[in-house]
């Protein structure tokens, strides 16, 4: 990574690498794997603002009852050396 320029603002990351992550994070949806999921997901996008926190932690309280769980892992690593994703 060359030298900042002493006019330039510090920057760990090199905007030329980001084109491809600003595509992928353009849309903030979300898509449940299962029904449990959706009904969660549907309750918590009408919460706002300062009762959110709580609703949440009544869910996380509650038992799951949505059928069997996925442990799948749906992260995507990102390889800054070529600025796509592995």
């Amino acid at each position: 990574m060359p030298l900042p320029q002493p006019d330039s603002r510090f920057c760990r990351i090199d905007a030329s690498k980001v084109a491809e992550l600003s595509k992928m994070w353009k849309t903030h949806s979300y898509e449940p794997s299962n029904e449990y999921g959706m009904k969660a997901s549907n309750k918590m996008m009408q919460t706002r603002g300062k009762g959110f926190r709580h609703e949440k932690t009544k869910r996380k309280r509650g038992g799951y009852r949505g059928g069997k769980l996925d442990f799948q892992i749906r992260s995507q690593k990102f390889d800054e050396a070529t600025g796509s994703f592995i």
